[in-house]
């Protein structure tokens, strides 16, 4: 029974690897048949592809690296300088957030400074903003503002379709589908920036400058607090040291006058005085040393930017994937025209029925 289980499994699979040739053989015959069609049509939609990505503007996009180092202010060494150091707010700092200076540099105030730096290109110096508007047509956007560019660099003073123009420019450079984009190794902590547009000179400056705007906000905020306590700390010393040397000219000025009159209370305006340099001198190191801890810790905890590699031109266009498009178009042409044989061979067949 088992025996003839088996034989009628063998037969029937037999019939159907039989009927599986038979309709390759039947498709590959329909497609031989109808050759002439299928190629065109593949040809005509592989030659439409094509055309459409090859008129497509070039585009180029410039690459900066750059890597941001940091000293734990832990390294400051003993117990007591980091004590001393607690007592104005200093000290502790962490590792500093990669993900938080990739969201600053798509902040549209990093964008703004960098936008309305001008730059010299073709004999004319202008806004990168208003290069960008006339590279990517963004005037199109405005149907009420013909031939629209920007005067000045004061955002604060833009009137309303300034403002409207500003919000469009910064709009292409969104990091989602705009032409700049960054993001960071995490094993290495390497930065990476893009900027891609249609010319190579705007891509690689506008990629510079947007790198020193953010450059120089991350580092001014980082320290903005330090900063603030060594230079109320610099007015406190230097306010003492001015005071001590003041009482040092007094104290020498009554010495010559005792040497004249030996007078008892003139001895003893000396001595208070002496008495009050003295502790002078005791807040003044103390203040000195508070300052030079202080001047320390500013400068441990003040990120270090180091870039790595900065875009250089020409830059090589960007490959527009015409081979890849050319492709596509092949295939959709081939399904299509195996699409258009069926419904026609389907209508034929139907009409001969009646």
């Amino acid at each position: 029974m088992n025996q003839e289980a088996k034989k009628d499994n063998i037969e029937e699979n037999e019939i159907k690897e039989r009927e599986l040739f038979y309709t390759i053989y039947v498709f590959i015959k329909f497609l031989w048949k109808n050759k002439l069609f299928i190629g065109m049509t593949s040809l005509i939609f592989a030659l439409f592809f094509f055309y459409l990505k090859f008129k497509d503007d070039k585009e180029y996009t410039s690459v900066l690296t750059f890597i941001v180092n940091e000293d734990e202010s832990s390294k400051l060494g003993s117990t007591s300088a980091m004590a001393m150091l607690g007592r104005f707010g200093l000290g502790g700092g962490g590792k500093f957030n990669l993900d938080k200076i990739l969201e600053i540099s798509h902040s549209r105030k990093i964008a703004e400074e960098a936008l309305f730096n001008k730059i010299r290109l073709r004999g004319k110096e202008d806004f990168f903003a208003n290069f960008l508007i006339d590279m990517y047509d963004l005037v199109d956007e405005m149907t009420q503002v013909k031939d629209f560019k920007f005067t000045h660099h004061d955002v604060s003073k833009f009137n309303g379709r300034e403002n409207e123009m500003l919000q469009i420019v910064y709009g292409i450079m969104a990091k989602d589908k705009g032409i700049y984009n960054s993001s960071y190794d995490e094993d290495s902590g390497i930065m990476t920036m893009k900027i891609t547009t249609k010319n190579d000179t705007i891509s690689a400056e506008l990629n510079k400058i947007i790198f020193e705007v953010l450059s120089d906000y991350y580092i001014k905020n980082s320290i903005e607090k330090d900063l603030k306590i060594y230079k109320k700390l610099k007015y406190k010393v230097d306010s003492i040291y001015v005071s001590m040397n003041g009482r040092v000219r007094t104290i020498a000025s009554e010495e010559d006058h005792i040497l004249g009159s030996w007078q008892q209370s003139t001895k003893a305006n000396v001595a208070i005085k002496s008495r009050d340099n003295t502790f002078s001198n005791i807040i003044f190191s103390e203040a000195l040393k508070n300052l030079e801890m202080t001047s320390f810790s500013l400068q441990t905890k003040t990120p270090f930017i180091q870039t790595i590699d900065l875009p250089i031109t020409p830059i090589k266009p960007n490959s527009r994937g015409v081979v890849k498009s050319t492709i596509i178009g092949l295939f959709i042409g081939f399904g299509l025209s195996l699409i258009l044989l069926y419904i026609l061979n389907q209508v034929l067949k139907y009409k001969s029925e009646f």
